[in-house]
């Protein structure tokens, strides 16, 4: 286990924002998948190197996005701060809430949804049901 995933013991996970990290990780996707486009792209789970995402990721996938091998970028987090200031500070075509805009939790009313809508950032809330209310027995 590393980080909570399972990894090959050969293998372990290294979380990198850097141009260089977010081109190979795209030209293998690419590869594995036999593709050449991906939709959307998302910096994922990047709370705990939001500086590095949005300091060298995110021109990382802006290049990529011009250059035509992406057609929107983003990012997925959970923290509505931190994509609050992505999409005031950047041109991200999209953001994924992870968990914060469900039917209990709507703190990302706050900030988060008024300031995609004033820059037309669409927003994919994702784990709408993550407090398990509608999934837990009675």
């Amino acid at each position: 286990m590393d980080e909570s995933f399972q990894v090959p013991a050969t293998h372990r996970r290294v979380w990198d924002f850097s141009r260089d990290g977010i081109r190979r990780s795209v030209e293998d996707s690419l590869t594995r998948m036999g593709v050449g486009h991906i939709d959307v792209l998302f910096l994922h789970d990047a709370e705990e190197h939001f500086e590095a995402a949005l300091r060298d990721g995110y021109p990382a996938l802006a290049e990529l996005r011009a250059e035509g091998l992406v057609g929107a970028i983003g990012a997925g987090m959970y923290d509505t701060g931190m994509l609050t200031r992505l999409v005031r500070e950047t041109d991200v075509d999209a953001v994924m809430l992870s968990g914060y805009y469900t039917l209990l939790e709507q703190s990302a009313l706050d900030d988060l949804l008024p300031a995609c809508a004033e820059r037309g950032v669409s927003l994919l809330a994702a784990s709408v049901f993550n407090s398990g209310v509608l999934a837990t027995p009675t």
